[in-house]
């Protein structure tokens, strides 16, 4: 972040299975403009043969990403120190990284206040019930951005938008033609979106826009 006097908040991005951690970043970065912490944690190795930094990541299971996420959390706080605001944490998830988030973090006492969950997590495969949305309210939780840009997902989402109200909780699905992707029509929705998601804390004023960017 550009501030460097005020602690700033933190957004965890989390891939698709066979993604990287950097275009994820990248996005995040331009939306967030240098507000807060963008936290990418990279899955494990698909492959052996692959150079680091050209091959994909995928996450084993909803465990492995829970503990990812945590460490890395815990390892940011420890380079950036008093910079670093750990409350209520923003979690944004494609694909694998938002069905497998959505399974590891709607417990009740999970690190997240908001999720944005992108073409997966939305409930497709029932990741959400009426049990896990309370105890996500009641640990916390404060609002649910569910994305999609395949029909599917988007009918999905607004069934699962619906089932997190009854239980109380703030939710949104948004839908832009694109298919399988976060970015094009899903990314101007995901935008566009973004200040109801962040509303009601003041930390994420400003982040958004382009006049906000560097």
């Amino acid at each position: 972040p550009r501030e460097r006097t005020t602690p700033r908040p933190i957004l965890v991005s989390a891939h698709g299975a066979g993604g990287r951690p950097e275009p994820h970043c990248a996005f995040f970065r331009r939306l967030v403009a240098g507000r807060a912490f963008v936290l990418c944690p990279r899955g494990a190795r698909l492959g052996t043969d692959a150079p680091l930094d050209q091959g994909g990541f995928f996450y084993p299971n909803h465990h492995a990403l829970g503990r990812e996420v945590v460490a890395a959390l815990a390892a940011l706080a420890a380079r950036f120190g008093a910079r670093v605001d750990l409350r209520a944490p923003v979690y944004a998830g494609f694909s694998q990284g938002a069905t497998m988030g959505a399974l590891a973090f709607v417990k009740q006492g999970g690190p997240f206040a908001r999720m944005l969950l992108i073409e997966g997590g939305v409930g497709e495969y029932d990741e959400w019930t009426i049990a896990n949305a309370r105890a996500f309210h009641e640990g916390g939780g404060a609002r649910v951005l569910l994305a999609c840009g395949r029909e599917a997902c988007a009918e999905a989402a607004r069934r699962t938008e619906g089932r997190l109200a009854k239980a109380g909780l703030d939710a949104r699905a948004v839908y832009g033609a694109a298919g399988h992707t976060y970015g094009g029509a899903v990314g101007e929705a995901i935008e566009a979106a973004l200040p109801w998601l962040f509303d009601g804390d003041p930390r994420w004023l400003g982040s958004t826009g382009a006049a906000a960017q560097p």
